[in-house]
């Protein structure tokens, strides 16, 4: 299971249990008294899968993952209102690469994908970008970003202008590789 929060709310999706890929979403929302959970809704993933999220302003992506075959490309968007959680299916977003144990990490309003397992154990070097707008999450496509070093099961962490990925396997050498982004308008 992952989880990530915007706004009140806190999303945990997804999961395996050892036996069954979930398509589960779970919604908690903080409240003046704690926190509480949403039952009444029908939130849930375009497939069973262990996926891996962030979110920038009133949006969360939950992205890639494992299907229990292959990989994914999918990219699940949720918006966060006033009212609660809806699920955006009118768009077209896709990871440019279907892989699992990628990372994800959100900066101002640019959320990430980067790295990866394509499903054959290659690591991938691909760093997908989304942006959140006034109209919703877009993929900027002309970013010509790649990480230094191909690799999967990878840290990422946002901090000021800087995006950090640190670590994570190359086939089966551990990585002491750090790829350092910073965040701008163009």
């Amino acid at each position: 299971t992952i989880a990530a929060a915007a706004g009140n709310y806190v999303l945990a999706m997804g999961g395996y249990d050892g036996h069954e890929f979930y398509d589960t979403v779970d919604v908690f929302k903080v409240t003046e008294n704690g926190v509480e959970e949403i039952t009444d809704h029908d939130l849930a993933l375009s497939q069973g899968r262990v996926t891996f999220s962030a979110a920038a302003g009133n949006y969360i992506l939950a992205m890639g993952g494992n299907p229990g075959t292959g990989t994914s490309a999918t990219v699940d968007v949720f918006h966060v209102t006033d009212n609660g959680v809806e699920k955006v299916t009118d768009h077209s977003l896709a990871l440019s690469e279907a892989r699992r144990q990628l990372a994800a990490v959100a900066c101002g309003e640019y959320i990430l994908a980067v790295g990866g397992n394509n499903g054959t154990a290659s690591p991938s070097d691909v760093v997908d970008v989304f942006k959140v707008t006034e109209n919703g999450v877009e993929a900027v496509t002309d970013h010509g970003l790649t990480l230094s070093v191909p690799r999967y099961d990878l840290s990422a962490v946002a901090i000021k202008d800087y995006i950090l990925v640190m670590g994570g396997l190359n086939r089966s050498l551990l990585s002491d590789v750090v790829d350092v982004f910073k965040v701008t308008d163009n």
